[in-house]
Order: C-alpha cells, then sequence, then structure tokens
C-alpha cells in the first residue's frame, strides 16, 4: 500500500520523473531476474546436498554396529566428510547469490536517485518544475524505494521456500493408496477362500517378477511357498495384502475380487509376521497391542505366552512395560521376531500370512514354538513363506516357486519322491544341520545307495 500510495504523489507531483523511477525500476527487475533464478537453483542445489548429508547420516548411525564389527569407521567417516563437502560448495554456492542481492538493490536505489536528481535540475533549470516540488518527489521516493527493496529481499525468501515446496510436492504428489468408487467392506467375517488366477506382476518398467501365478487355497487350509531368494514369494504376500496394487480379476477372496473391497476391510481380515520385525519405540505390551487394540492386558500376556516370549519379556526390567526403543533394537533378532508372532496370535484374523516367521530363532526354540503356530494356525486360512524346510515339511501342501513360476506343487512326501530338484535341496539342508528328519537317497560315486 505504501508503494502504490506513493507512486501515485509521485505522478501527482511531476510525471516524468515518476515515469523515470518506474522506467528504472522496471529495468532493474528484468536485470535482476537471472540473478533470482541463479539463486533459486543454487538453493535447490544447497537443499538436496544437505538431504543426501543427512540421509548419509541417519543411515551410518542406524547400522553402526555393523560399521564398528567391520572396522569401517574410516571408510564411512570419509564418506561422510565428501558429503559435507559437497554440502559446503552448494552452500557458497548459495550464499554468493545471497551477498549480490542487497548490495545490488542498494547500489541500484542510488544510481535511480542520482539520475532523479540529474533530469528533476534540468527540469528545475527550464521552469517546468519549481524546487518545493523536487524536494517533496525526492522525498516520497526515499520512501518508497525501501519498499521496493523490503520486496526484493522477500522475493529472495520466496525462492528458498520454493525450493522446500518443490521437495514437499514430490511427496505430495505421488498418488496414495485408494480404494475403488464401488469398494465396500467384507458383510461377515471372511471363510478366508483365497483364489490367484493368472497374476503376472512387476515392479515398475521391469521384468514380471510373478508370472501366469494360478492358485487355489481353500478356507482354512495351510500352504506353504518355498523357492530360492528372488522367486517372489515375499512379492506374492504383499500383493494380497495390497501393498501394490494389482489388475482386476486376479486376486479372490471369497470369491470377491480384493480390488473391490476397501483396503481396511482388507487388511483387518490379515494377520502377517513379516520378513523384517518392525516395532515400535514404545511398550512391550503396546507393540503386541498393536495387532488388535482393543486386547485385555489377560490376552497379550496369553499371545506371548503361545509365542514363546513371557519368559525373556518377564526378565526385562519392568516386565510387559518395558520400553523397548526404537525400532525394538534392545532386544535379538529372535526376540523381536517373537513378539511379531505374538503380536499376529493377538489379531486373531481368518487369514495368516508369515513370512520367514521362524528365521531368526534357534531349533530349539522354534520346536517350542510349534505347538503355538499349531493353536495360531487351526481354522486359518494360512500362507507359509520359508527357506527352512524344517518350518514347513509338515504341511500338507508346498509350492515351490523358481523365477516367479509354479515349477512344483505337492507334499512334502510327495515332492521328495518325485521331484529331483525338491530333494537336492532337503539333501543341502541335511548338510547343512537342519533337520528335516527325513532320510534322504542319493547315489554315490560307486552307484551304491547312500
Amino acid at each position: 500500500m505504501v508503494l502504490v500510495g506513493g507512486t501515485v504523489m509521485l505522478f501527482l507531483l511531476c510525471w516524468q520523473l515518476a515515469l523515470l523511477l518506474i522506467a528504472a525500476g522496471g529495468v532493474l527487475a528484468v536485470g535482476l531476474r537471472p540473478l533470482f533464478a541463479g539463486l533459486r537453483r543454487a538453493g535447490r542445489g544447497s537443499d538436496g546436498a544437505a538431504g543426501r548429508a543427512m540421509a548419509y547420516l541417519t543411515e551410518m548411525l542406524g547400522g553402526i554396529r555393523t560399521i564398528k564389527a567391520f572396522g569401517a569407521e574410516e571408510y564411512h567417516c570419509e564418506r561422510f566428510h565428501d558429503r559435507l563437502q559437497d554440502l559446503k560448495a552448494a552452500q557458497k554456492r548459495s550464499t554468493r547469490f545471497d551477498a549480490l542481492v542487497e548490495p545490488l538493490l542498494i547500489t541500484s536505489a542510488l544510481a535511480i536517485l542520482i539520475a532523479i536528481l540529474i533530469v528533476g535540475s534540468n527540469l528545475l533549470a527550464s521552469g517546468e518544475l519549481n524546487t518545493e516540488t523536487l524536494v517533496a518527489f525526492l522525498l516520497y521516493a526515499l520512501f518508497i524505494i525501501p519498499q521496493a527493496r523490503t520486496l526484493s529481499l522477500l522475493t529472495m525468501r520466496f525462492q528458498h521456500m520454493a525450493n522446500g515446496l518443490e521437495r514437499l510436492n514430490e511427496v505430495a504428489e505421488l498418488a496414495p493408496e485408494a480404494d475403488a468408487e464401488a469398494a465396500h467392506a467384507f458383510p461377515e467375517r471372511p471363510r478366508g477362500d483365497i483364489e490367484i488366477c493368472g497374476l503376472s506382476f512387476s515392479y515398475g518398467e521391469g521384468e514380471d517378477v510373478l508370472k501366469e501365478i494360478s492358485l487355489r487355497i481353500g478356507a482354512g487350509e495351510h500352504l506353504a511357498v518355498v523357492g530360492e531368494s528372488g522367486a517372489g514369494k515375499s512379492t506374492l504376500l504383499s500383493l494380497l495384502l495390497r501393498l501394490h496394487d494389482v489388475p482386476a480379476h486376479q486376486i479372490f477372496i471369497d470369491g470377491r475380487d480384493i480390488r473391490d473391497v476397501t483396503l481396511s476391510s482388507l487388511r483387518s481380515v490379515m494377520a502377517t509376521v513379516p520378513q523384517e520385525t518392525i516395532l515400535f519405540d514404545d511398550t512391550v505390551m503396546e507393540n503386541i497391542r498393536y495387532g488388535r487394540p482393543e486386547a485385555t492386558d489377560a490376552e497379550v500376556r496369553a499371545a506371548c505366552e503361545s509365542a514363546q516370549a513371557a519368559a525373556f519379556v518377564e526378565k526385562l526390567p519392568a516386565g510387559y512395560e518395558t520400553a523397548l526403543g526404537e525400532r525394538g533394537l534392545r532386544l535379538s533378532g529372535g526376540e523381536r521376531q517373537r513378539l511379531a508372532i505374538a503380536r499376529a496370535l493377538l489379531r486373531d484374523a481368518p487369514i495368516l500370512l508369515l513370512d520367514e516367521a521362524t528365521s531368526a530363532l534357534d531349533s530349539h526354540t522354534e520346536r517350542l514354538l510349534q505347538a503355538g503356530m499349531a493353536s495360531l494356525m487351526a481354522g486359518r486360512t494360512t500362507v507359509v513363506i520359508a527357506h527352512r524346510l524344517a518350518t514347513v515339511k509338515n504341511l500338507p501342501r508346498i509350492v515351490v516357486l523358481a523365477e516367479g513360476r509354479i515349477v512344483a506343487e505337492g507334499s512334502h512326501d510327495a515332492l521328495l519322491r518325485d521331484w529331483e530338484p525338491y530333494r537336492r535341496l532337503v539333501a543341502t539342508q541335511l548338510i547343512a544341520g537342519d533337520a528335516v528328519d527325513r532320510p534322504v537317497t542319493t547315489i554315490g560315486s560307486g552307484g551304491q545307495s547312500q
């Protein structure tokens, strides 16, 4: 308002000098545009370098045990130093542009005032302007020029803000998970019948991770999925949970296309123990209750008992009220996994998804856990992913994945009898000391059975 009001007064006092001032201001604005563009680019580079440095620092702190174990402190310090040097260089570029703006504005303002004085003196000499008007004009000019400078500095601040806004928009513009327009919740607790029809899936534009998977899992049936790393086992569970979207008419639960079911309803009928156990910086009680927030303390304790977790939990400083710290790192991998199993037990869902649920447990603890797992799986549709055949050998049906395709299917005994690759896999695990409780016949170099 000061700028607008002052400009009006300048035109009323002397339109010639007012035009000169506006023209000079326009030339200055155009001349400063490349400077502001450079300032924005430099600011963007500085913000990006800061983000990369902080991301690397966070990664180092998260993996500090591994770094110490491998004696890699110096290596990581050097890499972090390189990122700090990149940040230093980027901030220098940004600071140079910042340092140029204000001196340029002040110098330009003085040049404009000198030009007004020269032109005003000529007008005064020719009698087109009197002294009082020239003095009044200069006072108004001195009044509005600082306001124009303030606006210029605000523009510079907006350049910095715009860089941050761009980085936020990269996240904000990602497509969020969304229900289909006609999606609805399950009208009642589903039985758990799962049908997969010709499912293919790829991450982005890459090769398909799953290729033409067709599979029927009856309500209450227990199915194991085995295969080498990268075969697509975990991806299959992710698609059942719709953590990645799938084409319509490829996965059905109780005859309903999962794309026609709301995400909250779909995930509420599933309990999962993921391959990487995630615990939160909260108490043991609340971490297990995460599976069913309304559960009572007694139900949480019972779930812990079934998951063979009660013994170590009760030895913690505050028992079930012990805070676990960030990501539960105060516990061992096996202890974290048992709490994840307790969380799944507590959820009491009709469909159970176990992704390497006992991979961090020793064989003795795993055997103790079998009774609790049998109770957990009873009456529930269960999909178990495991590398260790001791975990799945007693399940009635095993599916073998290789390179994204189902290459074999049957019971442990049938696969052992009829499918050579499965026999080799069992033999390998026996050699590694993983008990499968099944004799394996191989042929020695002399042709004798061994």
